[in-house]
């Protein structure tokens, strides 16, 4: 049996962190270890729960996801990051991957394909949604 992927979402609106949530444990049986709308409670929780990947919007408010990445970057957490995200800017995408990221999706993909990439990403691969 492979081991569980565990993982933390982050993004400021509740009903994409609630609706990933249950698509990712009902569909996928990815675990969901935290997830948050907060940069503070997003760093708490990368740190406490050691995640294998946590999944994040760019466009947060107050702290967007580049900023968010940077932090945790700087504080030393290395946790794999998958931006999920409605931004198909060409400059948000090469910043990201320029920030470190290790795949890069679009909330507007096939759920399924959602799923499988994140799989694929735990797995080490670099991924990226067609913009």
């Amino acid at each position: 049996m492979t081991e569980q992927i565990r993982v933390v979402l982050i993004d400021d609106h509740g009903l994409c962190r609630r609706g990933l949530s249950e698509l990712l444990e009902a569909r996928a049986g990815i675990r969901v270890v935290g997830n948050t709308g907060d940069a503070d409670e997003a760093v708490r929780l990368l740190r406490d729960e050691r995640p294998d990947l946590a999944i994040m919007d760019l466009r947060m408010a107050p702290v967007d996801g580049h900023r968010l990445l940077t932090r945790l970057r700087a504080e030393g957490i290395e946790t794999p990051v998958v931006v999920l995200t409605m931004s198909d800017s060409q400059e948000d995408i090469g910043r990201a991957f320029r920030a470190g990221v290790r795949g890069y999706l679009l909330k507007d993909m096939d759920p399924d394909e959602v799923i499988d990439a994140i799989r694929r990403t735990a797995r080490g691969e670099v991924v990226v949604s067609p913009v």
